[in-house]
Formats: structure tokens, C-alpha cells, sequence
């Protein structure tokens, strides 16, 4: 995957990853706090619906997003030709922010430099 393709698979994964916060976010705070006096106007089974959003309603929406965004990236992975099981391409789908070397090895010793003086 050459830069381009990489910068434009992390544009689109974190757009995904926006809208799904986005619609969260309203569903959280439309449905627990804005809207939630009309909402408890229909009941579900003997609580108000207001309340039950509130408790597990939000819950439920939060983890449909995260199936919607699995299939969503598993999309978006086929689209760019992003191979996640092959394990040599690592660089591949490596954000184009964090691209740089980090400074604790795999070995777990640092890799920068001792500045003290050895006197």
C-alpha cells in the first residue's frame, strides 16, 4: 500500500469511527436527557420507554455500532487491500501519524541514547 492509499484508508477509517461516535452520542443524550419526557409517554412492558433508554437502550444502540463498524472495516480493509492475517505487511495499515520508530524496542530497552557523562 503506497502512502496515498494509506492516508486515504485512515481518512475513511476515522470518518467511520466519527460518524459512529456522532450517532452514539445523540442516541445517548437524545434519548436520555433531551428527549426522554416524551419518550416516557410509550412504555415498554411497565417502564417508561424514557427510562429504559436510559438504562440499557443506549447499551444496546453502542453495541450494534460496534458490530456496524466490523462490517464496516471489513469492508473498508477489502476496498484498500489491507491483509490483517498476514502478519509481514504490518507496515501496511500503520497509521501515517504514528509512523515513526517508538522509543522502547521490542526487547523492551529504550532505544534512545544516554546523554549522562561518564566521568
Amino acid at each position: 500500500m503506497d502512502k496515498e492509499q494509506r492516508k486515504a484508508y485512515w481518512r475513511a477509517n476515522i470518518a467511520l469511527i466519527r460518524n459512529l461516535l456522532i450517532i452514539w452520542a445523540i442516541a445517548s443524550i437524545g434519548a436520555s436527557i433531551l428527549f426522554v419526557t416524551v419518550l416516557n409517554n410509550i412504555r415498554l412492558g411497565n417502564l417508561p420507554l424514557g427510562f429504559w433508554m436510559a438504562q440499557q437502550g443506549t447499551i444496546f444502540i453502542f453495541v450494534i455500532l460496534i458490530f456496524i463498524y466490523a462490517f464496516q472495516m471489513d469492508k473498508l480493509d477489502r476496498k484498500y487491500q489491507v491483509d490483517r492475517n498476514n502478519t509481514d505487511s504490518h507496515q501496511s495499515f500503520q497509521s501515517p501519524v504514528t509512523s515513526h520508530q517508538s522509543p522502547v524496542g521490542e526487547s523492551g530497552e529504550s532505544n534512545t541514547q544516554s546523554t549522562t557523562n561518564d566521568q
